[in-house]
């Protein structure tokens, strides 16, 4: 996906992760991280997907001109935790 990865800039490289259209943490996915530290073929997006389905994922970066063609993931149900919620009260 990266031609001369070895010649950006990591402070500045900000790719941008779009799911069905929407840019980001959206109705898809939320937590959306990245690691960009030490050799580019072990960097890293990661995000936690938040809905059912089959989705369609693109990576891009304008500065760099990256532009990854479509990736397709599959998120199955799985299992529901409760969750318990407690409020606290200050006095």
């Amino acid at each position: 996906m990266l031609e001369n990865a070895d010649k950006i800039d990591k402070n500045v490289f900000n790719p941008t992760l779009t799911v069905n259209g929407k840019e980001g943490n959206s109705s898809y996915v939320s937590t959306l991280l990245s690691d960009f530290e030490g050799d580019p073929n072990e960097w890293k997006i990661s995000f936690t997907p938040i809905r059912v389905g089959l989705f369609n994922v693109l990576i891009s970066e304008d500065r760099y001109k990256v532009d990854d063609s479509s990736l397709h993931f599959q998120v199955e149900p799985g299992l529901l935790f409760k969750l318990c919620l407690t409020e606290l009260k200050t006095s």
